[in-house]
């Protein structure tokens, strides 16, 4: 593995960068959207949009745009701009939004005024719904159903997720946050909260999985952790659980990203805390690789830290740390295939918002991949990576 080319922006990129044909579209933090040529990393056009002091009051792209037929939604300080992905010319201007594609329709939905829906390519209005408070990310598609993660704040006010059909905005089920008997105590003497992790979900083997805390609130646990990981897959029809795998009860651990599921495998990463962190030495995260019908682990490996969700493509798990370090690892056994550095850091939104407790934003993914190539995102720019 080798660098092919770096392309600097103005401003780090914390959306994942967007491949459209032979082009690799890129939305800094600071308002620009930038075209660069997938195999050379030349700048095809670059739009702004900026906005003053986003280092202050938070990014200002911080979705990952989407792409149809030729064009690019993407959202700018003033609207969602849809654009033609070959000369960045601005064709119509929508009301701000995340952009989803689904089939010939663009959903479009925010924080506070809900979910819109749009035939494509007229843009004429199809359905829209009064769905608020979903994590600013796309929700998952798969088999006629969309599954979005509900965000949260400290008070734990919004967390969830929500499962529509596309095309018609038919709800299909809802799952809140709820408590439940607590595994370290005698049940009936204590329940604890479990809350869905704001991260986007991911639908594969037949079930839609999120990471989910369970947090530990009896006084009465002493000692005892506050919390222990769970990863479940929830029934794609019904919302309800189908599959759980937890880490040890006993142990204090949190989520890191959202989870990567391939051949009959999940894979995510764990942060420790407390005494659980004190026994891995030089590590800040296990990353897990998980056996889906037997619910054994395959493997895990130690890393410091992670900037993102891994990512699995043709038996390699890729994990990309917070420095810019790209590991590479056999997804069979989690050896080391290589290690690469992507010469920057690489940031989560969270980290240009002064309340970064307030979970509707998701760092896009590290990596992306094309043919033959390996993009990732960075404070700088984007690497290619051949």
């Amino acid at each position: 593995m080798r660098k092919a080319w770096t392309a600097p922006t103005a401003a780090p990129v914390v959306a994942s960068p967007l491949l459209a044909d032979d082009a690799l579209i890129v939305a800094d933090a600071g308002g620009n959207v930038h075209s660069f040529d997938a195999r050379t990393g030349a700048e095809r056009w670059r739009r702004s949009d900026p906005v003053e002091d986003w280092r202050e009051h938070g990014a200002a792209f911080s979705l990952t745009p989407a792409t149809w037929n030729g064009w690019v939604f993407v959202e700018a300080v003033s609207g969602l701009h849809v654009r033609d992905a070959r000369s960045g010319d601005l064709i119509r201007e929508l009301d701000h939004g995340c952009p989803t594609v689904v089939g010939d329709l663009l959903l479009v939905h925010t924080l506070s005024a809900g979910v819109r829906a749009f035939r494509l390519p007229e843009l004429t209005p199809v359905w829209s719904r009064g769905w608020n408070g979903w994590m600013r990310v796309s929700p998952a598609v798969a088999e006629g159903k969309a599954y979005a993660t509900l965000g949260f704040e400290e008070q734990r006010t919004h967390g969830g997720i929500l499962a529509f059909d596309p095309v018609t905005g038919d709800e299909v089920f809802r799952r809140y946050d709820e408590d439940e008997s607590c595994p370290l105590r005698q049940a009936g003497e204590a329940e604890d909260r479990l809350t869905f992790s704001p991260v986007h979900a991911v639908a594969g083997e037949g079930l839609v999985w999120l990471p989910r805390d369970r947090d530990h609130l009896d006084e009465g646990h002493d000692p005892g952790p506050w919390n222990a990981l769970e990863i479940v897959g929830l029934d794609p029809r019904t919302g309800e659980d189908r599959w759980c795998h937890r880490l040890d009860p006993a142990l204090e651990s949190y989520e890191a990203h959202a989870v990567a599921v391939a051949d009959g495998t999940v894979y995510f990463g764990a942060a420790l805390c407390g005494e659980a962190a004190s026994m891995e030495t030089d590590a800040d995260l296990v990353l897990h690789a998980v056996d889906i019908p037997s619910g054994a682990t395959r493997w895990t490996r130690l890393l410091p830290g992670l900037a993102a969700a891994p990512e699995v493509s043709g038996g390699t798990v890729y994990a990309v740390t917070d420095l810019g370090e790209v590991h590479a690892l056999d997804a069979a056994t989690g050896n080391a295939v290589w290690t690469a550095e992507a010469g920057a850091a690489i940031s989560h939104p969270h980290a240009f918002v002064e309340e970064p407790s307030n979970s509707y934003d998701e760092g896009g993914a590290a990596v992306v991949m094309g043919d033959r190539m390996l993009y990732v995102r960075t404070d700088a720019g984007v690497v290619a990576l051949r």
